[in-house]
């Protein structure tokens, strides 16, 4: 696969995944350093969360709203492209995934996202 068709496919499924990424970790940031101030017995962390609302009012809408062209992208890549299905059935994670239920293997995507996304998919698509 092409890198610049590569690059297309990643944007496709996974979306602005990794400003989700980054406001969940900015959110998680704000709690240790609250736990660090006010260990062992927190007070409040409402606060927070309102603030990590207000960046996340910008990145989840986006995901939500694109979910549809990943679910879309995912199951055409899976039926057009048998080394990507195979990539995720076995090469990537080691055990054999159920392709019957597209959810599982969103949440599949989503946990390589977590890690280098680009050099997984590479390995398997070129």
């Amino acid at each position: 696969m092409p890198p610049n068709q590569l690059d297309d496919l990643i944007d496709d499924i996974f979306g602005n995944i990794l400003d989700l990424r980054e406001t969940n970790r900015h959110l998680l940031e704000v709690l240790y350093v609250r736990q660090r101030e006010e260990g062992p017995i927190i007070q409040q962390i409402g606060d927070l969360f309102l603030d990590a609302a207000t960046e996340f009012r910008y990145a989840y809408p986006t995901y939500i709203g694109h979910l549809p062209v990943s679910e879309k992208r995912l199951k055409e890549e899976l039926e057009s492209n048998n080394a990507f299905r195979l990539f995720l059935e076995v090469g990537h994670l080691g055990t054999f995934l159920n392709f019957s239920e597209e959810a599982d293997v969103f949440c599949t995507l989503f946990s390589i996202a977590q890690g280098n996304k680009r050099l997984d998919l590479v390995t398997c698509l070129d």
